[in-house]
């Protein structure tokens, strides 16, 4: 398995919970993968994933945390978009995320493409405004 097919999960309301850790060729999420899983709240990346594709886990309004690999070079057009997200680790720096329909609720995206303050690190959220927490 390398990459998730479009829509495999889309709203699969009861789906609680989603361990992909084992998945160690999946390189990227299909777009839309997880939409409309209300219900999801714990989503275990693999080790190896490059890319999180348009809308993969947009609507999943009970996932309130996720840990994104080193791996991950790329985040497409809302990926976590009308998520409940309000805490996101990035594991490295540079990770190319998308401006043009913004993946993430609020200003995350700016705050870690700072190249000051931004990068690795967890960010959590307060309304719409993220913040890096400090180790």
């Amino acid at each position: 398995l390398t990459t998730i097919g479009e829509s495999v999960f889309f709203g699969c309301e009861n789906l609680a919970s989603a361990d992909l850790s084992q998945c160690t060729n999946l390189s990227s999420t299909g777009m839309h993968t997880f939409n409309w899983c209300t219900g999801l709240s714990s989503v275990t990346l693999p080790a190896n994933l490059a890319t999180i594709d348009v809308c993969a886990f947009e609507n999943c309004t009970s996932l309130t945390s996720i840990d994104l690999p080193a791996s991950l070079t790329a985040i497409a057009d809302y990926a976590f978009a009308s998520s409940g997200l309000n805490s996101v680790t990035f594991n490295s720096n540079g990770i190319a995320i998308s401006s043009e329909y913004p993946p993430f609720v609020g200003d995350l995206r700016t705050k870690y493409l700072d190249g000051s303050t931004g990068g690795s690190g967890t960010y959590t959220r307060q309304d719409n405004t993220w913040t890096k927490q400090q180790p």
